[in-house]
């Protein structure tokens, strides 16, 4: 048995490709969300100035998403930091998420534009909760039973992890059902995720101490 498991951890797929496979469409779709803000064909000065003004929903859905698609990096990153092997399934579930992460743009572009339409924020908060539930689908299949984290990992980390991953579909969710009563309240929530991951919180205690491999 224990020659077994030596040999499915020495043949086990490497997380590296998916870590390079996020960096990159990470990368093009942070680049992608720039496209929406367009010169403003404006005939003079204050015809500009009013163009200008148009485009500030725009803006704004274009820096909190731009953040936004930040923190998921981010928090890629911490993760990939305990997982040190991969399988078929979890390189699938990747695919998804990051497909997932493909939608932000169309999603954002929606927003930007039409950020008093109710289907817009739901749109929208239905993409963060469907990233937000594949992450944490992710993290869970990656450390069941340490599955395909280092042995070490905290298990008071393990689930540190699993709250703060679905703050933000959690939020989301909240968003979607304040657009029913106020579309404000609605965009203020979305707004209110960006700092609270920003931010440090009691997570990042734990993840930046050093993991030690695992030993036999």
């Amino acid at each position: 048995m224990h020659n077994s498991h030596d040999a499915t951890e020495q043949t086990a797929l490497t997380p590296k490709r998916i870590e390079a496979l996020h960096d990159g469409v990470f990368a093009i779709v942070m680049t992608l969300l720039i496209l929406e803000l367009k010169i403003p064909d404006a005939h003079d000065s204050e015809h500009l100035h009013a163009e200008l003004l148009a485009l500030l929903p725009v803006v704004i859905s274009y820096v909190v998403t731009f953040v936004n698609l930040g923190i998921y990096w981010v928090g890629q990153q911490i993760q990939f930091h305990f997982i040190d092997r991969s399988d078929r399934a979890f390189s699938w579930i990747h695919v998804l998420f990051l497909m997932l992460v493909s939608v932000l743009p169309f999603s954002s572009a929606l927003l930007g534009h039409y950020p008093s339409d109710q289907i817009v924020s739901i749109l929208y908060g239905l993409n963060l909760i469907a990233i937000g539930l594949v992450s944490y689908g992710s993290w869970r299949y990656a450390t069941h039973h340490h599955r395909l984290t280092v042995h070490t990992i905290d298990e008071a980390f393990v689930k540190k992890v699993n709250r703060r991953i679905l703050a933000a579909p959690v939020a989301a969710l909240i968003a979607i059902l304040l657009s029913f009563v106020s579309m404000t309240g609605s965009l203020l929530v979305y707004l209110l995720i960006v700092p609270y991951y920003i931010f440090p919180g009691r997570v990042d205690r734990f993840w930046r101490q050093e993991a030690v491999p695992h030993t036999h």
